[in-house]
């Protein structure tokens, strides 16, 4: 979609957006490595892929794992792990009082749990939400194999009786349905939820309504997959397999990304704003986290103790760019492969960033999978051409792909929307482009991310809507705004002629009324404390496309901190 922007330099409804934040500012959780004289971290994580009645997941596991690793580098002492078949009800409570027993003045406990979701009948009459324990089992004996949010709640509350404060991760959901309606010609998603009649019938769900009206917790922070009665899909992260939106970015946040002001300390406010904006861009904005906040307006400060290692803010050096490697069909990285697929152009290699991400069993690297491209008749013939020159694998369309190419209507699928129309063979090309520098972008924003927010929201948008994009915290900060279109073209929404490339205002937003060309605009921020000067130089030379390894070698180096919102369009 070609944008023409409105400028204004106040917003709709931008309270609404960031009444949240605003009531976020409040806490001051702290999370550094640990000092001696502070409390002790403790941690249980729990992942269920492999259910003994119910469909399996695919990235649970591999979310508590995760975890696991980032908690350790921080200093928590042994975090207990439960996967698959271990994770009974029994084993789960038992760890929880453990934990909750041994807690003491300013310790900290973190919970996690990547497991389906649920309703099951309350004693009330009404329904509950609850986690899906392993042996869990709705036409047998084993119906009780669960953990409810009010139990987990009443964890959390025995937490601070006892002068500590907790962080929990619920990486499910409870049913409902998607953000925007689904193309039934792409394949069918994970969620992390079992579809029931209650839960289908059930209303509007946020963070505070899962955990009770009586979880008003003093200090402790909870983090919840999905914000309204949304649906959480596992995604597929390149190079990392299928996982949960929210266990990454969690995982991620603890390596230091949260980190906005590098001053080795994360506050509940840093934690909350990278976690909802990283959430909602990794799933194409099918996803919004919500958040339970400590109630009181002064929180006490809780640090993680140290062993004189200083956190920083995960950022980029000089050498970072774009690699594309082989990869298997779950997106793990192949041993030993480090090249483009197919004899494309020449690539940047990434290299290790700098900071915590090193520890993080990430490496630091950025590194993309080639795309995984399919045709729906199953004829990749038209296609073969673009194995041979860009960084493409033909694949069935069965297979997950990560486009989807309907040779009858023209149109081009990712995940389950179109992202672009009208597109034949010839203009393939800049559409793998436009794929391989998202898949870049959601890595790169994971490091730093921009905040930046679409109104009226995240729903499909038709012709003559008018949707206004804002972008927070930008004070002193130095600006690049641009569209990065489904066909792969790429246009630069600002700085424009007289505008300042510096920003002296905290907010920035920009009004556009939706027209053809249809399918998925991505709205990228890019904020940087110094001149982002080869960035606009690249934008204002590509006028039709934007290839990643331009992208990522026009950011190199830079201090930057990287957001994007899609905007799904149709006629």
């Amino acid at each position: 979609m070609k944008l023409s922007p409105k400028r204004s330099s106040l917003r709709l409804g931008v309270g609404l957006l960031r009444a949240a934040a605003a009531a976020l500012a409040c806490c001051a959780l702290m999370m550094t490595r640990p000092a001696a004289a502070d409390g002790v971290v403790r941690g249980l994580v729990i992942g269920i892929d492999s259910y003994a009645h119910l469909p399996p997941l695919r990235g649970a596991t591999a979310d508590a794992l995760d975890l696991q690793r980032s908690l350790t580098a921080l200093g928590a002492r042994d975090p207990s792990v439960l996967l698959d078949a271990e994770a009974t009800r029994a084993a789960t409570l038992a760890r929880l009082d453990r934990l909750a027993g041994a807690v003491g003045k300013d310790d900290l406990v973190f919970v996690s749990l990547a497991t389906l979701g649920g309703q099951t009948p309350a004693a009330n009459g009404g329904s509950e939400n609850v986690f899906l324990l392993h042996g869990y089992d709705p036409h047998g004996g084993q119906k009780g194999e669960v953990i409810s949010t009010r139990e987990l709640a009443g964890f959390v509350a025995r937490i601070e009786r006892a002068g500590g404060h907790a962080v929990v991760v619920a990486d499910t959901c409870f049913g409902g349905s998607d953000a925007r309606t689904v193309d039934p010609r792409t394949s069918d998603l994970t969620y992390r939820c079992r579809e029931t009649a209650s839960a289908s019938r059930s209303g509007p769900v946020d963070a505070a309504g899962l955990f009770g009206a009586s979880s008003g917790f003093a200090r402790s922070v909870v983090l919840a997959a999905s914000a309204l009665n949304i649906r959480a899909p596992e995604l597929r992260i390149s190079g990392k397999g299928f996982r949960g939106a929210l266990s990454y970015v969690t995982a991620r946040a603890l390596d230091g990304a949260a980190d906005a002001n590098g001053d080795g300390v994360i506050t509940a406010a840093e934690l909350l704003d990278y976690v909802r904006q990283t959430v909602h861009q990794l799933s194409d904005q099918r996803q919004q986290a919500a958040f339970v906040a400590p109630a009181a307006q002064e929180a006490p400060v809780a640090r993680l103790r140290s062993r004189g290692v200083s956190v920083r803010p995960v950022q980029a050096d000089a050498d970072e760019g774009l690699s594309i490697v082989a990869a298997d069909e779950d997106g793990r990285i192949q041993s030993g492969a480090s090249s483009a697929v197919g004899g494309g152009s020449s690539l940047i290699e990434a290299s290790a960033a700098t900071g915590r991400q090193q520890q993080s069993g990430d490496g630091g690297r950025i590194a993309v999978r080639p795309i995984r491209l399919a045709s729906l008749d199953g004829n990749t013939n038209r296609l073969s051409d673009l194995q041979r020159e860009q960084s493409v694998v033909l694949v069935d369309a069965n297979s997950n792909p990560d486009l989807l190419w309907d040779p009858r209507t023209l149109d081009v699928l990712a995940g389950r929307d179109v992202v672009a129309r009208n597109i034949t063979p010839a203009d393939m090309p800049g559409v793998v482009d436009q794929a391989l520098a998202l898949t870049w972008l959601k890595q790169r924003a994971t490091l730093a991310s921009q905040q930046i927010r679409m109104l009226p929201g995240d729903q499909l948008h038709t012709k003559g809507t008018r949707i206004e994009i804002s972008v927070d915290q930008l004070t002193n900060r130095f600006l690049v705004l641009f569209n990065l279109s489904g066909n792969g073209s790429a246009q630069l929404l600002y700085p424009l002629g007289s505008d300042p490339p510096q920003r002296l205002d905290a907010a920035y937003s920009v009004a556009f009324q939706v027209q053809e060309p249809f399918g998925a605009d991505h709205i990228v921020a890019v904020s940087s404390s110094k001149p982002l000067t080869e960035l606009e130089r690249t934008l204002r030379q590509s006028s039709r496309r934007l290839p990643p390894e331009r992208l990522a070698s026009a950011l190199r180096g830079a201090d930057a901190r990287v957001g994007f919102v899609g905007l799904f369009t149709s006629p």
